[in-house]
């Protein structure tokens, strides 16, 4: 057996990770960044559109009930360019 001592911190550990990380960091750019970069435009694209969306029909519904009365009838246009906003980004990040 070795008499040496290994040193097994989490802080060594991390350090490690970080150079590991670093080192490589021109395959990641290569590999990863659009994945990574696709999947965070996609939530912002997918809660922005919602939370606007969510705003505009909260300024005028009183209830449940009227906002899917707004959302079916007033809004519909708004609603379908949304869907489809983020249905083609869907259909394009899988080709």
């Amino acid at each position: 057996m070795s008499k040496g001592k290994i040193k097994n911190s989490i802080w060594l550990v991390l350090l490690d990770s970080i150079k590991i990380y670093f080192s490589n960091i021109d395959k990641f750019i290569l590999y990863m960044l659009f994945p990574v970069l696709g999947q965070i435009i996609g939530l912002i694209l997918a809660f922005g559109l919602g939370v606007g969306f969510a705003d505009r029909i909260a300024e005028k519904a009183t209830s449940m009930s009227n906002a899917l009365l707004y959302v079916s009838f007033d809004y519909s246009g708004t609603f379908n360019i949304c869907k489809s906003v983020l249905g083609l980004y869907g259909s394009l990040r899988r080709a």
